[in-house]
């Protein structure tokens, strides 16, 4: 629509325009209406009255006790000269016309009301105008006999319909004079009212990376404004975020690769510089095919974490589908358990599951979350190792994955660290076992695209316990 590409100022004048009109018109028909009905009331006062005349006038003329009426010179003239005369004739209760005026003015049809004592009608015509007459009814002596006798009255009513015009064309005028002032008026104030709007979209162009921590200044703001402006700057704090925790994966990158590439390095050098036999390059070879291994891992972690952040999981299973993987990948594990001289066991409380849930997930998401925790507690974690899977308490009654150990737990400092991307806890022991820090970073991440969420939490016996809450589909 082209009222859509408009300026918001010239939209806002618009509408305003048109309330005023609807206002306006509202209220200049109802101002016409009510004079319109006020000179139609005093119309047809003054018919009454003269209808009232003529019957007094005739009790005045009934001397010999019969209903006639002798028309005066001035009477005359009048009735022959007006373009517009008045019409007025008396007739008895059978319809016989008494008296009329002259008879070049038609009476309307023989009218016989069977009730009231005053009747108003309209619709009357003579010579091309318009009348609205009354009957009113009068109680008369004819012979000295009394009779009931309808006396009418009708006049033009181009008097009428002249007022009624001349108030429609003043208050048309009015309201257009109006109308016509209020379109600049409605743009000037509106441009005025919208200024606080152009310095805030003045300040958000403004803003550069560099300027993100600077957030926008809700002080000389009109109210309306304030939820606006406090979004955005709830969305700057998390760019903010963003731009601070991807400068610390690009550095944290850069210094996790460079490691393994001075080692890769120092590797060919030595080969280059140093005569070594068959045996000798074969060990080095391999231990430069291990630091690639490494690097090749690292880059898919990254490449991974990257793809989880930027698209989200639409995928669903039903939950008997997703409940076999979990079985199939902790029934993996337990040969590796019982090898390590762990007890690993398994608890799924089917009865907390209703038999149409669907979360999502995929057998690819799935393996990588639960792969990685029984990892841990495998390897960081005490002989005993306990699966938990069921449906949170609550309003949101989520499925949950948890895997908890009776270890000695995650260091109370270390807690917060946990998710982020190259944390170790113990860097040592996670490079003897050539781990990045990026598993549990690859978890969340991986959950999140897929509407869930991954915490940590001590267990009772006071190891570590990991929980994967499942988005619900």
């Amino acid at each position: 629509m082209i009222l859509h590409r408009l300026p918001l100022g010239a939209r806002i004048a618009f509408f305003v325009f048109l309330a005023e009109l609807f206002l306006l018109g509202g209220f200049s028909g109802g101002i016409f209406y009510y004079y319109r009905e006020r000179f139609q009331m005093l119309f047809d006062e003054a018919l009454h009255a003269n209808a009232s005349a003529i019957g007094a006038f005739l009790e005045q003329d009934d001397e010999s006790n019969q209903i006639g009426i002798e028309l005066s010179a001035e009477r005359e003239n009048r009735f022959h000269k007006n373009k517009r005369p008045d019409i007025f004739a008396v007739q008895d209760e059978a319809g016989n016309i008494l008296f009329s005026s002259p008879a070049n003015l038609k009476v309307p049809p023989v009218f016989s009301p069977k009730s009231g004592k005053k009747v108003q009608f309209s619709g009357l015509r003579h010579q091309h105008y318009a009348y609205r007459g009354v009957y009113l009814k009068r109680s008369m002596k004819q012979n000295g006999t009394p009779v009931e006798c309808w006396i009418f009255f009708a006049t033009s009513t181009r008097t009428l319909e002249k007022n009624q015009r001349e108030i429609a064309r003043g208050l048309s005028w009015a309201v257009g004079l109006l109308l016509i002032i209020s379109v600049p008026l409605a743009w000037g104030v509106s441009y005025k009212g919208l200024r606080p709007l152009r310095r805030v979209a003045q300040d958000i162009s403004d803003r550069r990376e560099s300027s993100l921590y600077r957030r926008l200044n809700v002080e000389d703001l009109p109210r309306d404004l304030n939820p606006l402006v406090r979004s955005v700057n709830f969305l700057l704090k998390h760019l903010e975020g963003a731009f601070e925790r991807e400068k610390q994966f690009s550095a944290d990158a850069a210094h996790e690769l460079r490691t393994p590439i001075s080692t890769l390095k120092a590797g060919v050098q030595a080969a280059l510089l140093s005569p070594r036999n068959a045996q000798e390059d074969t060990e080095m070879l391999e231990d430069l095919l291990a630091d690639v291994n490494r690097l090749e891992r690292l880059c898919e972690s990254l490449l991974l974490i990257a793809s989880a952040e930027r698209e989200a999981l639409a995928e669903t299973q039903v939950l008997s589908e997703w409940l076999a993987d979990v079985k199939e990948i902790v029934e993996e594990f337990q040969p590796r358990a019982e090898a390590a001289e762990h007890h690993l066991k398994m608890d799924i409380d089917a009865l907390a599951f209703p038999t149409e849930t669907r979360v999502v997930a995929n057998n690819l998401l799935t393996r990588r979350i639960a792969v990685n925790f029984l990892e841990n507690a495998l390897r960081h974690g005490g002989p005993m190792v306990h699966v938990q899977v069921g449906i949170s308490e609550g309003e949101t009654r989520q499925v949950y994955f948890a895997v908890e150990d009776n270890g000695s737990g995650i260091a109370p400092a270390d807690e917060a660290q946990l998710f982020k991307r190259f944390f170790r806890s113990d860097r040592a022991r996670s490079q003897a076992t050539g781990g990045a820090g990026l598993g549990l970073a690859i978890c969340r991440a991986v959950a999140e695209s897929a509407g869930g969420s991954i915490h940590y939490e001590r267990s009772e016996s006071g190891g570590s316990r990991f929980v994967w809450m499942l988005g619900r589909a």
